[in-house]
């Protein structure tokens, strides 16, 4: 008699939990969270969020999916864009974070790129760094934009180049080392020193996406014309922490990490090399009048 009327009350609850805990559309709250690829079908601003079609793994109700992302990811909008992302739930809400590009010609165009990267790095020796007066290795990464960067695409301009992450919390390394390339770049629209471009490289690619980094440069006030933030591949972005001597290793969920900032000439190659945080904004500029002038000469 017991076990007769203990039954049903245990199928009842069994059907309330797994109705509790279900996700909406058809992915099931017990896969969550995990990484998914889809298209972006639009933006919506006001929640801030996406509507992504095409997950893979999964029929959708209707054929998409309505998920809420950060305030960076819903500014670039990702629109008709194929990516990636971890899928979880919150307060009901299904969610998208670590957002990063996904489109299958431009990662086979990363790989190789990557891959001649990789190989070069091995054939150095421990601390065969590049110095001034070596040129740029090739490399391919994301900016953020989510937008695919070559390194030949920076050939033709003067480049600086540095290594910093945005939960960098000691203000004078990365926080010091960005407001230094913000003031870098005001000098240089004052002075009228055209051709040049500045990138980042971020030490922390598995959180710095390309959101990440948006809200990071808004909020460092950096124009992202000619100033860009760059993550992909963590082993891509080791490699050019080794081919440059920077060192970096993670202690206690932060980076340690060195300091070198580097300018390069339209040729690709290495005119000033400044190892450590006290390198001054104006001397970058001089070098690129000086070399200036002797090209003119």
């Amino acid at each position: 008699m017991n076990s007769f009327c203990f039954t049903p009350f245990l199928l009842l609850v069994a059907i309330l939990c797994t109705t509790v805990n279900e996700s909406p559309g058809t992915i099931p709250a017990t896969d969550l969270p995990r990484t998914i690829r889809c298209k972006v079908e639009r933006s919506i601003p006001e929640l801030p969020g996406l509507v992504v079609t095409n997950v893979e793994g999964y029929e959708l109700t209707d054929g998409i999916l309505e998920v809420r992302v950060g305030p960076g990811d819903a500014q670039l909008g990702w629109d008709s864009r194929m990516i990636q992302g971890t899928l979880s739930i919150s307060d009901g809400k299904l969610r998208l974070e670590r957002i990063r590009p996904a489109d299958p010609e431009i990662e086979a165009t990363m790989q190789e790129i990557n891959r001649r990267l990789r190989a070069d790095t091995s054939s150095r020796q421990q601390r065969q760094f590049r110095k001034e007066g070596d040129t740029m290795p090739g490399f391919a990464l994301y900016d953020q934009q989510g937008h695919l960067l070559l390194s030949d695409s920076l050939k033709g301009t003067w480049v600086v180049m540095n290594f910093a992450f945005t939960r960098c919390m000691m203000q004078e390394m990365c926080p010091a080392q960005t407001a230094r390339m913000v003031e870098l770049q005001h000098l240089a629209k004052e002075q009228g020193i055209e051709g040049l471009r500045q990138i980042t490289i971020t030490l922390d690619p598995d959180y710095d996406t390309p959101g990440i980094l948006t809200q990071y440069a808004q909020a460092k006030g950096a124009d992202t014309t000619t100033y860009q933030f760059l993550t992909g591949p963590k082993p891509a972005i080791l490699d050019l922490l080794k081919q440059f001597g920077v060192i970096a290793y993670e202690s206690k969920a932060i980076i340690d990490h060195t300091v070198t900032t580097l300018l390069f000439d339209p040729g690709g190659r290495i005119v000033l090399r400044k190892d450590g945080n006290r390198w001054n904004a104006q001397d970058f500029l001089d070098r690129i009048r000086q070399l200036q002038g002797s090209i003119e000469s």
